[in-house]
């Protein structure tokens, strides 16, 4: 009982999440009256441990604890400031954020950090596994394509990864086409460097993906070692070689983890709020309306990945000495624009 008790805690088993059948150790929607006397007695086993009642478990217990937090401790010092105690490793994995806007019919990125391929149609939507997430993001592709999700994972928060254990998880559901849906994991080939990407580990494949919400989950005992370079996560559904039929897909809750234990999806109020995720974000790409002058000028405080490319300037515009943590520019005439600024990988 008290290992069982000891993994229960440090897999954050009990949360303030709702409690559902995904989610049995949640203390929100009634889970308290069960749990919150639960998580007491694991906590009372496990103190009896410390206390000496078991010492040969409570000097185990004490290693894994003291491993659990230098695993923290080395993620959140590899993110840098950026991320501290991010458990989940995708940006936006809950598809919070659009910045581009919310429907597009190309090819390119629709939530954050979210970048579609062989695509006609990419949209927004209600429609959601629980009530964790406020949308899903819809994806379509005409016969003879194979269309394709994929987010990518910087070296910083990938190298900690490396050579260990990790969990991926993600919803999904289809909406038309009976083409089979698998997941994979590739890595860059250079640092940070997506150009050219490396196939490494195949996550899921399901030859007939439902209409209903489908959790997919799987497990690799050690990810690859050129995970130091950086990940992707892909996500691709197949009709074109598989019935040659319009596909359309929904897709939510992305999550990537370190350790082999899968843990409750981490929602928005456990990575910060709003404003925190949003910062996430921006630190790959912003879109912000700015006063251009037309002399060179430090247009703001922008801190990114690393100097951005940046479009939508008016006529004579110029940025060429924009850093990664500040704007400068001009154009012809001084006026208010509307400016892509893009680091992403």
């Amino acid at each position: 009982m008290s290992e069982a008790a000891i993994g229960r805690l440090l897999a954050g088993y009990y949360n303030s999440d709702p409690v559902s059948g995904g989610n049995p150790g949640g203390l929100a929607a009634g889970g308290h009256v069960q749990n919150f006397p639960a998580a007491l007695a694991d906590v009372g086993a496990v103190g009896a441990l410390v206390a000496g009642a078991e010492p040969a478990a409570a000097s185990a217990a004490s290693s894994a604890a003291q491993a659990e937090s230098a695993r923290i401790a080395a993620e959140a010092s590899a993110a840098g400031s950026l991320h501290p105690g991010q458990r989940n490793l995708i940006t936006n994995g809950g598809l919070w954020i659009w910045q581009r806007g919310v429907s597009f019919t190309s090819p390119g990125f629709g939530p954050d950090r979210v970048l579609f391929a062989g695509v006609n149609s990419i949209e927004r939507m209600t429609d959601v596994p629980d009530a964790s997430v406020p949308c899903s993001v819809e994806f379509g592709h005409s016969p003879a394509a194979l269309s394709t999700l994929s987010v990518n994972v910087e070296s910083a928060l990938a190298r900690p990864l490396a050579g260990g254990p990790v969990r991926a998880t993600f919803w999904a559901r289809s909406i038309v086409g009976t083409g089979r849906l698998f997941a994979y994991i590739s890595t860059a080939a250079g640092l940070d460097n997506f150009s050219t990407v490396n196939f490494r580990h195949s996550l899921v494949v399901a030859t007939a993906p439902s209409a209903a919400w489908t959790k997919y989950s799987a497990s690799i005992a050690a990810l690859h070692a050129d995970a130091v370079n950086g990940l992707r996560i892909s996500i691709r559904r197949d009709d074109g070689a598989n019935g040659g039929t319009v596909s359309t897909t929904r897709v939510a809750k992305l999550q990537l983890e370190a350790g082999a234990v899968e843990t409750p999806f981490e929602t928005l109020c456990r990575r910060g709020g709003l404003p925190a995720e949003t910062r996430r974000c921006r630190h790959y790409f912003q879109r912000r309306a700015v006063w251009v002058p037309a002399e060179k000028a430090n247009l703001g405080f922008i801190d990114m990945r690393a100097a951005p490319t940046i479009s939508g300037g008016g006529a004579g515009a110029s940025f060429a000495d924009t850093t990664a943590d500040t704007l400068i520019g001009y154009q012809t005439a001084a006026g208010l624009q509307v400016l892509d600024l893009s680091a992403e990988l």
